[in-house]
């Protein structure tokens, strides 16, 4: 699956597009003033109107220029539970909005809008459509994992348990690793609303333009979907730590400018990481400045294959703290991670998503049963 991935990252076309050198000192103005129009909704004239004589022409109505501009829209029925809600909002990616019914976001240069029925999923995209699109989706979702058998795994532990009952069909997104990289070096002392608010900026700035007309032709809401693609490594290395500051991301800004930096000279390879062992890739993740522990295990987990990573934010840390040691002082997270890691074993990285999407939903929800025995070896100080 691995070789797979790593194939297609090559063989479908993506809209983004090179933004050029930096414009004047007034680009952003000029953006926002661009990003606010939307293709012309007058369309062509239709044909006479039956009684007039003389043929008067008349522009088609919302609902027929909507049916006439639908874009293809596939079916797929995803097999296994599957949790859109949970699994595209719940703080893993940063760019998917819900839009009008639709979940939308932005996938390798592509404007992507899906929705769930039961198992049975439709997807939309433009410009790759969404026949081509279709089995790097399905790899986002990671419905090549066997779900069924993840669960098996953890769900021995009746915490991991109790919060997989609450909300099956939650998956570990496999998402595109630079854009990974950015959004969780954005994460630093931050929280979900600002890091989309930031990758969002970042986009809007540096990204390409995308438009996909609403699969609903006759429903309410804008007849268009607009988004911008996420910037390149070329991008924001030429953009400079200034401009990444004015775009309000603080002391990050360095930290993605040199990432930034690193990939585009090869000395950060991200499609190695894919193939490489976890202890290398967190190594050479946490090589750069802006990248500790908790963003490394986020990058490693979610875009880089590594399913035994186990990020141990303030979310995760409050779960074991409540439910694995209760009424004592919780070790730090140096002695927790290779516990955990130990505890939940392969899939250590699933057990973490339902722990953290489970504690920060559920604020001080009691465990079901402490471990019998939860203590890592050390004292935990």
């Amino acid at each position: 699956m691995v070789a797979d991935r790593l194939e297609r990252e090559e063989d479908v076309a993506t809209a983004a597009a090179d933004p050029g050198p930096q414009g004047p000192p007034n680009r952003a103005q000029e953006r926002a003033a661009n990003k606010g129009r939307t293709e012309s909704r007058s369309g062509p004239l239709t044909g006479a109107e039956p009684g007039t004589g003389a043929g008067r022409l008349q522009a088609p109505n919302r609902a027929q220029e909507r049916a006439a501009n639908k874009p293809h829209m596939l079916r797929f029925d995803a097999e296994q539970p599957i949790d859109l809600e949970a699994s595209l909002l719940g703080g893993q990616a940063h760019r998917w909005q819900r839009e009008y019914g639709w979940y939308s976001g932005v996938l390798w240069g592509n404007l992507v809008v899906t929705r769930q029925h039961g198992l049975t999923l439709e997807f939309a995209s433009a410009p790759a459509s969404p026949e081509s699109l279709l089995p790097r989706f399905r790899e986002y979702l990671r419905l090549d994992d066997d779900l069924p058998a993840i669960y098996a795994a953890i769900t021995e532990d009746e915490n991991v348990s109790a919060q997989v009952e609450r909300y099956p069909g939650l998956r570990v997104l496999r998402q595109e690793p630079w854009e990974c990289l950015v959004a969780y070096i954005c994460s630093a002392n931050s929280n979900i609303e600002t890091i989309h608010l930031n990758m969002e900026r970042l986009s809007n700035e540096f990204g390409s333009p995308l438009k996909l007309a609403n699969p609903d032709a006759a429903a309410s809401g804008p007849s268009t979907f607009m988004r911008h693609s996420f910037p390149t490594p070329a991008d924001l290395a030429e953009a400079g730590e200034g401009e990444l500051r004015r775009l309000k991301l603080g002391f990050r800004a360095p930290y993605v400018h040199e990432a930034a930096v690193a990939v585009l000279e090869g000395r950060l390879d991200l499609q190695h990481l894919i193939r490489a062992p976890y202890a290398e890739t967190k190594a050479e993740l946490m090589a750069l400045r802006g990248i500790g522990d908790k963003i490394a295990d986020c990058i490693a987990l979610m875009s880089l294959e590594k399913l035994e990573a186990f990020p141990i934010d303030v979310w995760v840390r409050r779960a074991l703290a409540d439910w694995y040691f209760p009424g004592q002082k919780t070790p730090t997270n140096r002695t927790l991670l290779p516990w955990a890691q130990n505890y939940f074993g392969r899939y250590a990285g699933y057990a973490n998503q339902y722990l953290f999407h489970g504690r920060r939903l559920r604020d001080r929800k009691p465990a079901v049963h402490p471990h019998p025995d939860p203590h890592p070896e050390g004292d935990g100080k």
